[in-house]
């Protein structure tokens, strides 16, 4: 059976510790004579984060080497999400979807009721063209108006299926090389930099 992008994480055992950030390019140039700075924001801001696995045996740890085996480096994409963040705080509910146009910071959604809360997590779209993005304000159904998000949208939105549980975007590895640490009691210790797959 051959292998298609994007997987699933193994299941077992749970993430130990993760970090998890949003990489944002910024070009900044300082005036050697005054002092006086320009900044200019980039395109391509993505998710990046580390996941650090509890050390376990080769029983546990075979299911996470095939994994990173699949994906071949960079090459391979897998579905992730902030794994301390899975649900909203807000209430949200619905047969949701979202629109907004390419690089905006903000969606309409339609069908839902309830709310959103600054730092909740949304998903928007599906699949490889699945995008994860944070809530930057407090939304609220009954009150309308659009949802303010980052990072900005880098496709138009139409009508594209708006997930809250379990939200996620496409991922890869950070780099090419996959290993992992084993001691003196066949304990598998894997660390793993991960980052946003701009283009899966």
């Amino acid at each position: 059976m051959s292998i298609t992008y994007p997987l699933t994480l193994p299941a077992s055992p749970g993430i130990a510790t993760a970090r998890f950030g949003l990489e944002v390019p910024v070009a900044v140039h300082e005036s050697p004579l005054s002092g006086v700075e320009q900044v200019l924001e980039r395109p391509g801001a993505r998710w990046v984060g580390e996941i650090t696995l509890p050390p376990m045996p080769r029983a546990q740890a075979a299911s996470w080497t095939a994994f990173l085996a699949a994906l071949r480096g960079s090459y391979g994409t897998f579905m992730f999400g902030d794994p301390d963040a899975a649900a909203p705080r807000g209430s949200i509910a619905g047969a949701v979807t979202a629109d907004g146009a390419a690089g905006a910071r903000a969606v309409t959604l339609t069908g839902a009721t309830g709310t959103l809360l600054a730092g909740d997590y949304i998903q928007i779209g599906s699949g490889l063209s699945a995008r994860l993005h944070m809530v930057m304000q407090d939304w609220d159904a009954a009150v309308g108006g659009t949802v303010a998000i980052e990072p900005p949208l880098r496709l138009a939105a139409s009508a594209a299926l708006l997930v809250w549980q379990n939200p996620a975007g496409p991922f890869r590895l950070a780099a090419s090389e996959v290993s992992w640490n084993t001691d003196v009691l066949s304990l598998y210790g894997i660390t793993l930099a991960i980052r946003e797959a701009l283009n899966p």
